[in-house]
């Protein structure tokens, strides 16, 4: 049980890729905090398969691209757990697949927020406590590799790259 006493929010945690990673993260020995959009039947089931492995969930109704649902998903989630250790990126939204001479700005401000902007305003949320929380032994050579990649990377970067979303922020 590595991750024993670690809390994890998994956005998109109640179907398909983000309930798997919710049961392997609670099969691994954390708590899990199972954010979805709309299913909450299918939050529910996975909030019931993560307490029969005999760790703690919630599940915790949030549009990860509306900034104000990301502040309250994640003071219930830190009102609950006292914390939070592991943020799963993994919500994500379909565009509407047309061409773009055919696409609306709005549609392509929507996937935006819900992949890049949503995700990157969860991930300056959760950082403060997990700076607050203690670091496993092995925190010491991840910051040494870490040193040679671009830790300041901007909006401008994000651009550049095409579609940044991040899947997985550890903080400890």
């Amino acid at each position: 049980m590595a991750l024993e006493g670690r809390v994890a929010l998994v956005t998109g945690g109640g179907r398909g890729i983000g309930k798997a990673i919710s049961l392997a993260l609670a099969e691994d020995g954390a708590d899990i905090a199972v954010n979805y959009r709309a299913d909450e039947d299918a939050a529910r089931e996975t909030v019931g398969e993560i307490e029969q492995v005999g760790r703690r969930a919630i599940a915790v109704q949030a549009s990860v691209d509306s900034l104000d649902d990301d502040e309250r998903m994640v003071r219930e989630v830190v009102d609950a757990f006292g914390f939070v250790d592991i943020l799963v990126n993994n919500a994500g939204i379909a565009s509407r697949g047309r061409p773009v001479s055919d696409t609306d700005p709005a549609e392509v401000e929507r996937v935006i927020r819900a992949h890049a902007i949503g995700p990157h305003h969860l991930c300056r949320l959760v950082l403060t406590t997990m700076r607050e929380r203690p670091k496993p032994p092995w925190r010491r050579w991840r910051s040494r590799c870490r040193r040679k990649s671009n830790r300041t990377a901007s909006g401008s970067t994000w651009s550049r790259q095409g579609s940044w979303r991040p899947r997985w922020v550890g903080g400890w």
